[in-house]
């Protein structure tokens, strides 16, 4: 029997370590740009910012920063909780997040947080919208908003990656072609292969095998030189390994999907969580339901907080319980997934 790839733990300690331009003084009111990736940052008060760039000054000195490498800014004047607030959404605490979020918005005076937080509300209703329908209609209002209102803003290219998302939820392919069209034109690498990405999954979903194969190895082939365009690379391989599945060759795909889970960090969550869904996926075609539940259950017990791939697992696994004689587990998925996800089109599935 092959022996199947598995990530071992995803327990990792990340050490935040502070750059700061120009003298360091606690007593400056500072904003700090969390970078994507190895979670360095950089300190100093914003003087510009546009949908593509963050400049810096600490001192007598600047920094520009592309928005494609910010995770996050924390504003001085942000609220203390809100940091912890992110944190909660990140972990799939979506309800209580939004509370939070909508609670600070109606408290917050600087406009830059203000903003923010118009962000963050739109990104979560997005990732709930994610496995639940009844909140895309509120989601794209939002992001819609957000992206008439704030072109200049770093999160710009951020919501419209978001609001191409629950276009794609929702079957709106007129509406996801324009939004990753716009997305497209970004100077930014990492957005323009983001469009390139998202269109290919819209093509293979239609069908369009060529022109998914394409994009796919297009983007795959791309120079992965930051933490977002190796991200981008990952997920091209997944799409290649998708193309694969449709072809039937699921040795392949496996070996693809393989590569991705061993290359990946442990903390892409969304990347790691595909990986082993589509492991599953192929596993479960070839008549390995066993491997199957394997691979299923990783994503159950590892990356709950992935809503999209986490409902998906669900319904699997409790197809796959039943079909290895054990309706108990079966029964126990079943339920998990009504009461974490009772909109979610996995549910409505025989």
């Amino acid at each position: 029997m092959r022996n199947h790839i598995f990530p071992q733990t995803l327990l990792l300690t990340l050490l935040a370590t502070c750059v700061t331009f120009g003298p360091a003084s606690s007593a400056w009111a500072l904003d700090e740009v969390l970078l994507l990736g190895d979670k360095d940052s950089v300190r100093g008060e914003i003087e510009e910012m546009s949908a593509d760039k963050v400049v810096l000054k600490s001192g007598i000195r600047t920094k520009e920063v592309p928005t494609s490498e910010i995770e996050v800014i924390r504003f001085d004047a942000a609220p203390p909780r809100l940091n912890l607030v992110r944190v909660r959404e990140e972990n799939g605490d979506l309800a209580a997040a939004l509370t939070d979020y909508l609670q600070m918005q109606s408290e917050v005076t600087d406009r830059n947080v203000k903003t923010e937080l118009e962000f963050l509300i739109g990104r979560t209703l997005a990732r709930q919208g994610l496995s639940d329908a009844a909140k895309r209609k509120e989601a794209i209002g939002k992001l819609e908003t957000f992206r008439v209102s704030y072109p200049d803003f770093y999160r710009y290219y951020d919501s419209l990656n978001w609001l191409g998302k629950m276009y794609e939820a929702d079957g709106n392919s007129t509406q996801l072609q324009s939004t990753y069209e716009e997305l497209g034109k970004s100077p930014l690498p990492e957005f323009q292969l983001s469009a390139k990405l998202a269109l290919a999954r819209a093509a293979l979903k239609a069908g369009q095998l060529d022109k998914a194969v394409a994009d796919f190895q297009s983007v795959a082939q791309a120079p992965a030189d930051t933490p977002a365009l190796k991200q981008r690379k990952y997920e091209a391989m997944l799409g290649q390994a998708a193309v694969l599945q449709q072809q039937s060759k699921h040795d392949e795909a496996i070996a693809k999907v393989d590569e991705v889970v061993s290359a990946s960090s442990p903390s892409d969550t969304a990347i790691q969580a595909e990986a082993l869904l589509r492991k599953g996926d192929s596993l479960r075609l070839m008549n390995q339901p066993k491997d199957a539940l394997l691979a299923y259950l990783h994503v159950d017990v590892l990356f709950a907080k992935e809503a999209t791939f986490h409902s998906e697992a669900l319904y699997r696994l409790a197809e796959l319980w039943n079909a290895v004689g054990n309706t108990d587990r079966a029964v126990e998925a079943r339920t998990q997934l009504a009461a974490l996800y009772p909109d979610s089109k996995w549910l409505k599935q025989p």
